[in-house]
């Protein structure tokens, strides 16, 4: 029986914490250093083990904790140093395991005996950046937050369930060293507090004699119990309800002018917001809110210690909750209310308030719509809304006041209008202020305003725009608006008069409604993932594959699904997911820890619909199968290109027909690679370059304008995003087109390709065959070429 079953801590005892590193041990200092100043009880550092001869076992040393080193090269192979490494843990006989700084994965021994109780930190904000280059990948890709999280330990990579995360803005300058410094100062203070939370959120016992039974550290909670709540309605529906909840759960209301005496008139205690701030609402009720006692109580972070010696410094008490409904400006708008009674329907405090709690979502939870009474309801009996939840909520907030503003902005630009005569000319026209903030705007005069601007503000125009037709109409011709076009700023219809079964017909069993790029990146994985036989996956990001793998015959889609996500699981954030067999249960469980945009298939299992519309925004559409169309077109200036669809099999698919030009003739496994590389291909941009092993894609370069910089990224992104496994090696490789020098076969041949297949028929092909040849791989050559423009 292992070790971990048999030794226990008293339940009265402190928590026993075994520490793994690799290096200098900061995450482990803090932790030591938080248990000998108090702020960290009930826990005892048992013991510290290293891979290597790593610095913080010094520390350890030097605190009396038992050190040991489990070195990878004293052991046969890796499998034997992940039992050799499980049992040294276990020899401990630990309640909780914290990886701090650890550079290894974890096999199944450890996995398997201590799954449930190893917790591990990640300088990103997963899912997002998973890997070993996370600080790194963050600065290549540009996002403005960054941060930290800190994991339940599973068996992928940086994919187990978040405990807690926190942001770092990324500022300019900052290089991969300084950003990362100041996430691991955050880290630091963050596992100290997720250890706490652990062990107060479930006391440790004595371990049991089942694995499940072992798991016995509780969820970590990033709950925050709602003490006070600012509430200001102007629609009334649902409010006793949702104040008597509060009331019941201990919360203390504060609220505003008409609301307030709601709520009073219920028979309920109210405290009115005049007397927090110490000032009467003035300007016939214009101001109430606006003051910094009511929004240094909203957007104070109580994460930050600066923060809460701000409030005690002023005497602000904070809230934990928000609830506003905003002034009907646009319902005044559409009964036709007259000007100065939709003036008075602009709401400034209220938008004031859900910004400053949407901007604090750390702290503070807004809610903005009647449909979400019940959660806060809920919420405030169970104290309170995790983290996730807030963020959700935050991003409700900002999305209303988002249409808010835009509806008071279309408002006030069509009152302008009637005044053209008054200011047309100056720089305080209709079209001149349209141009300030209108995207792409080089400031020249449209072709509409070109000999002044009366007829514009007159709305008379000779034609309309087919963008310009009421919704029946384009119904009757088989026409559908969407939102927008691929920005913004254009205007975007759907033709759907297309064959039934088809993308364009396709119901969205769940999710918002689709935009052109959903559309467009839908296309381009269902053109990747129907081109195989076998069950297949496409992970789509900007029309291009992030992701393309295959199962074999009879085997799960989530097979597919895993191998697909594992391609680039950065880019997969965000993604269009293809499938060309119905969804099971097992893929549908894989789809819901990743934001996923939109998710198409020929089907959904029973049970796959129900977890995946547990996740908001996922767009979930059914489709018949492949694309049937025999043609395709393109418009350009003054005409439509018009060309046959490039399907399999044309001359040169068929692996029998290839033609070995350089190496030995390749095995079956071998062969199989390439022949799904070989139709993966088609799918990313041109120049493209695939690599894939055992069944999937490894790394794919695409889009660049010469073949050997597309060479060269498919080995990059083969190699840096597989927390240091080098899958470039050993895999083999397609080439949509031929290699019109040897240079772009040499990137491949350092990497350790093994194999290569290629069209062929460049006037330098014996260079490139005598490349391939002199190296020992294998070549061979198609005779067919798949461009994708």
């Amino acid at each position: 029986m292992p070790h971990e079953n048999t030794a226990s801590a008293s339940p009265a005892g402190p928590a026993r914490l075994v520490v793994l590193i690799s290096g200098t041990g900061s995450n482990l200092a803090a932790v030591l250093a938080a248990i000998e100043q108090g702020t960290l009880t009930g826990a005892q550092v048992v013991a510290v083990i290293a891979d290597v001869d790593a610095a913080g076992l010094d520390h350890a040393r030097s605190c009396s904790i038992p050190t040991a080193v489990v070195r990878l090269a004293d052991h046969e192979d890796r499998a034997a140093w992940d039992r050799a490494l499980a049992d040294e843990v276990a020899s401990h006989a630990p309640d909780l395991i914290v990886l701090a700084g650890f550079m290894r994965l974890l096999g199944a021994p450890m996995l398997e005996r201590f799954g449930g109780r190893i917790i591990n930190t990640h300088p990103a904000l997963l899912p997002s950046f998973p890997g070993a280059h996370g600080v790194r990948d963050a600065l290549a890709y540009g996002v403005k937050v960054t941060g930290a999280t800190v994991i339940e330990v599973d068996a992928g990579i940086d994919t187990g369930r978040i405990l807690d995360q926190r942001p770092v803005l990324i500022e300019p300058g900052d290089t991969e060293d300084t950003l990362h410094e100041r996430i691991k100062e955050v880290e630091r203070v963050m596992i100290v507090d997720v250890i706490r939370d652990l062990l107060q959120a479930a006391p440790v016992g004595p371990p049991t004699t089942t694995l499940e039974a072992d798991r016995n550290t509780a969820e970590v909670t990033t709950q925050r119990a709602i003490k006070r709540a600012l509430i200001s309605v102007f629609d009334k529906t649902g409010l006793e309800d949702l104040a008597r909840a509060l009331h019941g759960a201990g919360t203390e209301i504060v609220s505003t002018g008409s609301t307030a005496q709601a709520i009073r008139d219920a028979g309920l205690p109210v405290t009115d917001v005049a007397d927090v701030t110490g000032f009467p609402e003035i300007l016939d009720g214009r101001v109430k809110t606006l003051h910094p006692v009511v929004h240094g109580g909203l957007l104070a972070d109580r994460t930050k210690e600066s923060h809460e010696a701000a409030l005690q410094e002023h005497g602000i008490a904070p809230f934990d909750l928000v609830v506003v409904n905003l002034y009907p400006f646009e319902q005044t708008v559409a009964d036709g209310g007259a000007f100065e009674e939709i003036i008075e329907k602009i709401d400034i405090g209220g938008p004031a308030m859900v910004r400053s709690a949407a901007k604090n979502f750390s702290t503070c939870a807004v809610v903005v719509e009647q449909k979400d009474y019940a959660l806060a309801a809920d919420a405030a009996g169970r104290g309170g809304f995790t983290r996730a939840e807030r963020y959700a909520l935050s991003a409700v907030a900002f999305a209303r006041i988002a249409m808010y503003d835009a509806a008071i902005d279309d408002w006030t630009q069509q009152q302008l209008a009637d005044l053209g005569d008054e200011l047309a000319g100056t720089e305080l026209d209709l079209a001149t202020i349209s141009e300030r903030y209108a995207p792409d705007s080089d400031g020249e005069d449209c072709d509409c305003c070109a000999d002044g601007h009366d007829d514009a503000l007159d709305g008379e125009v000779e034609e309309v725009s087919i963008f310009d037709m009421p919704a029946e109409q384009m119904e009757e011709i088989g026409m559908r608006a969407l939102r927008y076009g691929e920005n913004p700023h254009q205007r975007a219809l759907l033709d759907t008069a297309g064959e039934d079964g088809s993308l364009a017909s396709a119901e969205v069993l769940h999710g918002k409604e689709m935009s052109y790029n959903n559309y467009v990146d839908a296309d381009a994985a269902i053109r990747a993932a129907f081109d195989f036989d076998q069950p297949a996956v496409a992970v789509i990001k900007h029309n291009n594959p992030c992701g393309v793998a295959v199962a074999d015959d009879g085997e799960d889609i989530a097979i597919a699904h895993r191998k697909a996500h594992a391609t680039d699981p950065v880019s997969a954030f965000g993604g269009v997911i293809a499938a060309n067999r119905p969804v099971t249960v097992a893929m549908a469980n894989q789809v819901a820890e990743v934001f996923t945009e939109v998710l198409v298939a020929p089907g959904y299992e029973d049970g796959a619909l129900e977890i995946l519309t547990r996740k908001k925004n996922i767009r979930l559409l059914e489709i018949d199968g492949q694309n049937s169309e025999l043609g395709e077109t393109r418009d350009i200036w003054g005409g439509t290109l018009i060309q046959e669809k490039d399907r399999f099999q044309a001359d040169g698919d068929d692996p029998a027909s290839w033609q070995l030009v350089a190496g030995d003739a390749a095995d079956d496994a071998t062969l199989a690679d390439l022949a799904f590389a070989w139709r993966a291909v088609r799918a990313p941009k041109s120049n493209a370059i695939l690599l894939a092993k055992d069944g999937g894609a490894v790394g794919i370069g695409m889009g660049q304008v010469n073949r050997v910089d597309s060479c060269r990224l498919a080995v990059e992104r083969a190699n840096t995003l597989a927390d240091g496994e080098e899958r470039a090696r050993g895999s083999v490789c397609a080439s949509d087109a031929f290699f019109p020098f040897a240079d772009g076969p040499q990137q491949l041949i350092d990497a350790g390709i093994t194999a290569i297949v290629q069209p062929g028929g460049s006037v330098r092909d014996q260079e490139v065959i005598d490349a391939c040849t002199k190296a020992g791989v294998t070549m061979y050559v198609t005779g067919t070429r798949h461009f994708a423009h």
